[in-house]
């Protein structure tokens, strides 16, 4: 599918207004990250992994076992964990492994790491591409930030002529994990919005009305969808975005030729956290994290909402830490989380078909957020590697990792 033509015009807007607030959204969320980095940067030296099921209270949600298995999980996964900031959980294997990403820097990029085929891109100023085995990174662009784009094994290169976010018209390429064009040109102004992730024919823009598609084939935006204020988009799949705007009550799923829908949280009141919007691969699930109201504590309530999109129930609903972040496996059967404190990390599984749901403490700190999804034989050569010890042995994880890699079994 690609991007159809409509009607309706992008309407003018304050650029730095705009700017403004989506990084106030994603400081909020990264508030947690910066009162860790600045009282800790060291492995917690537990060992011990507590597994817990899921509260009765929870809807949609049947409780599982507990175990002493092998696996951080009841049942295999088949999957690693990749974090941006250098950390990798093999999760069958109870194996943790630290190591310097290439491209690792502080600040505040929307992605602050990608998958993309067989690679996943992290950095901003420079971006690098780094096979998901460990092999040796390359260099793709030097440039102002990076973006996940609908094209398998390429992602989206943003460069601003004054460096930042804002300063002066983009270049928008489309590029391979060796650094090849796809294609390339220059974008709107800075005033016609922030672009944020790739769909098939172009790329989805942040607006003061809501979010615009921009089109490749025409060189313009082509669809506006106005909200009640500012949107945020949280990612696309499936031929579709998901979004928010204005207070973010709600969530939409538009389809990018077609219909849009809200979505309303099961508990009035609460706001969706736009960065943790998450569309499974296939399009039939939209998970968000929303909150009661504003940050109070280190460590906020948030609830995870699992919504069915073709009937707009709310299949599953856990409650978990607001700072969470959420990742799918590529056939959206899972559904993986993870959520700081400022002691360890809770990761969690949802089995979405089975309606079952799992979640472990590390003794690990995750610095930034975001992961992706990779299967676990990709890391073995990784594992391999690593220099085994215990978690004091190993360096923090984070932007000083240095240049060793790893290991410890939790």
């Amino acid at each position: 599918m690609t991007i159809a033509p409509a009607r309706s015009a992008v309407s003018p807007l304050d650029p730095e207004a705009l700017f403004k607030e989506a990084r106030r959204r994603r400081r909020r969320r990264r508030f947690v990250a910066g009162i860790t980095i600045a009282t800790a940067v060291v492995v917690v030296a537990a060992l011990m992994v507590l597994v817990s099921t899921s509260s009765p209270s929870e809807r949609g949600v049947a409780p599982v076992p507990s175990h002493r298995g092998v696996g951080t999980f009841t049942s295999p996964t088949g999957v690693a964990l990749v974090f941006a900031d250098g950390l990798t959980l093999d999760l069958d294997r109870r194996t943790a492994i630290a190591r310097a990403i290439p491209g690792q820097r502080l600040g505040d990029q929307r992605w602050p790491i990608i998958r993309a085929g067989n690679s996943f891109v992290v950095g901003w100023g420079k971006v690098w591409a780094s096979p998901i085995d460990g092999g040796s990174a390359r260099l793709i662009g030097p440039v102002v930030t990076s973006l996940p784009a609908a094209e398998s094994g390429e992602v989206w290169l943003v460069d601003y002529p004054g460096g930042r976010i804002g300063e002066g018209t983009p270049t928008l390429s489309e590029v391979t994990m060796t650094g090849s064009v796809v294609r390339s040109e220059l974008g709107p102004p800075p005033s016609s919005g922030v672009p944020i992730v790739g769909v098939p024919g172009g790329l989805a823009f942040e607006t003061s009305t809501g979010i615009a598609l921009w089109s490749f084939d025409h060189h313009a935006f082509i669809r506006q969808l106005e909200g009640t204020g500012p949107g945020y988009i949280g990612n696309a799949a499936a031929g579709s975005v998901a979004w928010c705007d204005n207070a973010c009550l709600s969530v939409h799923v538009t389809a990018l030729a077609g219909a849009d829908r809200t979505f309303s949280l099961p508990r009035a009141g609460w706001i969706v956290e736009p960065d943790t919007v998450r569309l499974s691969p296939d399009g039939r699930y939209v998970a968000v994290v929303a909150t009661r109201g504003p940050v109070g504590t280190a460590n906020p309530l948030g609830s995870l909402d699992l919504i069915d999109i073709r009937t707009g129930r709310v299949d599953v609903e856990k409650r978990i830490s607001e700072w969470t972040s959420l990742a799918w496996t590529s056939n959206s059967k899972e559904l993986f989380f993870a959520s700081n404190t400022l002691s360890n990390m809770t990761v969690g599984e949802i089995m979405v078909r089975k309606g079952l749901a799992e979640t472990a403490r590390i003794p690990a700190r995750d610095t930034w957020g975001q992961f992706v999804v990779v299967n676990r034989s990709a890391v073995r050569a990784l594992i391999g590697r690593a220099v085994q010890g215990p978690p004091s042995a190993c360096p923090a994880f984070g932007v000083a990792s240095g240049t060793r890699t790893c290991a410890y079994t939790y």
